[in-house]
Parts: C-alpha cells; sequence; structure tokens
C-alpha cells in the first residue's frame, strides 16, 4: 500500500513540476511590470514611471487609483495626475470665464456645446471635467457617460478649489 501511495505522489510531483514550468514560462514572456511597495510608489519607481511613455491600455487603471469616487476626482489627487498623457483635461465654463483663469492643458469646450463637440474627446484617455464651483460638471459626466466615454470625473470644488498653476489671458475683459 505504501508503495502505491509513493507512486501516486510522485506521479502528482510531475504534474505540479510541469504546471509550474508552464506558469514560468508565461511570466517570462510578459513584459516586465514595476511593483510597488504596499504603502504605494517609492520615489524611485514615481519617478521612473512619469518620464516613461503613457498610454491609456498601460494606465487603465490610473482614475481607479487616484479617484476612487465614480464622479470626483479631489484636487491634491488630479495634481498628482494632471501632467500624464493619458489625462485629458476639459474646462466647460465659458469663453469669458476661461479667459479669466484655467487650469494649464485644459481644452476649452463650454457645457452648451459639450453633446456637439464630442469628436474632441479622445475615449482612449481619462477624461476629467471641470467649471468654477463643479456644479455644472455633473450635466457634464452625464452627457459623456452617456456617450460612452469609459473614464470620466470632474474635479471636486472646481476651479475654486484648485490651488495649482493658472494661465490667464493678459487682458481678461477683452472678450
Amino acid at each position: 500500500m505504501r508503495r502505491r501511495m509513493r507512486h501516486a505522489f510522485a506521479g502528482v510531483g510531475w504534474v505540479v513540476a510541469a504546471l509550474v514550468a508552464v506558469v514560468l514560462m508565461r511570466a517570462v514572456q510578459r513584459p516586465a511590470r514595476v511593483l510597488r511597495p504596499a504603502n504605494g510608489r517609492s520615489e524611485d519607481a514615481h519617478a521612473a514611471a512619469e518620464d516613461e511613455p503613457d498610454s491609456r491600455m498601460d494606465d487603465a487603471d490610473l482614475l481607479d487609483r487616484h479617484a476612487p469616487d465614480p464622479d470626483f476626482i479631489e484636487p491634491a489627487a488630479f495634481k498628482a495626475i494632471r501632467n500624464r498623457p493619458s489625462v485629458f483635461l476639459v474646462d466647460i465654463r465659458t469663453l469669458r470665464e476661461w479667459n479669466r483663469g484655467r487650469i494649464p492643458g485644459a481644452v476649452l469646450i463650454p457645457l452648451q456645446e459639450l453633446g456637439n463637440r464630442l469628436d474632441e474627446i479622445p475615449r482612449d484617455r481619462h477624461v476629467i471635467l471641470y467649471c468654477r464651483t463643479a456644479s455644472r460638471t455633473r450635466q457634464g459626466l452625464r452627457i459623456l457617460r452617456q456617450a460612452g466615454y469609459p473614464s470620466v470625473r470632474h474635479l471636486r470644488g472646481g476651479i475654486q478649489a484648485w490651488d495649482g498653476p493658472v494661465e490667464t489671458d493678459p487682458d481678461p475683459e477683452a472678450n
């Protein structure tokens, strides 16, 4: 009886060894991923990731990591990701408000024009909307989600809550 069990376990050992070999072969064929410590990214890994080319596919969970709320992104979290190539920032205020001050890198598409200008907003990037106080962006969020945009948030508190850099035009009263 013992002899039969030894042979049975020996057969199981070969099967397990083969499965381990298959798993290892697949792991070798995949590109390496940067592992993050349990408390977040190390500074070196973060700096390296900022220098790497970024795409929607490589950064698919960016908003889930930085904006767990399905509607909002906090200003501090937005500040951390705003320069990533996978982020597309849309200011939905009026031209007059835009001229008085805007977040650098934003594209102006007033809320009234949003539904007609969807072709200007890429579907393969994370879209962040903002207005003055985040009241109009709720409607913009609804428009984009109904149009099938997969990754959309709006900046909590709008530009009034933003404490980062702001661009202005020399003469904001010109328009």
